[in-house]
């Protein structure tokens, strides 16, 4: 019984177990270990603290809306927190100049494929709604 798909051939198989023996041989450095995780809380942080921030947005955009939660201590904590989570970043920046810019430039590759992905997105959409119409 075969269980890989058709596509994946033998030598996939070579290229893709050669890369994950390099992909694993990374976290067998300590140091490269401590910068991925720099990377990964550096950012991290960035998008907590924005997290935070929106509780404010959509708090003024929707008054009208049910909450179904409540924050502890609202507006204090979320401020607190956000506050925390920008001195985690700036201690970030000012200590580790380096390793926050490749955090950065990492996450802003992102941003091409986002672009791309959400104009397919709004084409299909678009077709979508041209055929209803039509």
């Amino acid at each position: 019984m075969n269980t890989l798909p058709r596509t994946l051939g033998l030598r996939d198989l070579i290229f893709l177990t050669i890369g994950s023996v390099i992909g694993s041989g990374i976290f067998l450095v300590p140091a490269a270990v401590e910068q991925l995780l720099t990377y990964v809380v550096f950012i991290g942080w960035i998008f907590y603290g924005m997290a935070a921030a929106s509780v404010f947005v959509y708090r003024k955009r929707q008054p009208e809306l049910l909450r179904l939660y409540r924050v502890l201590g609202y507006p204090l904590t979320p401020i607190l927190f956000i506050v925390a989570a920008v001195a985690l970043v700036l201690n970030t920046i000012i200590t580790q100049p380096t390793r926050a810019a490749v955090g950065l430039g990492v996450v802003m590759l992102g941003a091409p494929a986002y672009l791309i992905w959400n104009a397919k997105r709004s084409t299909y959409k678009r077709m979508e709604l041209e055929e209803e119409a039509g």
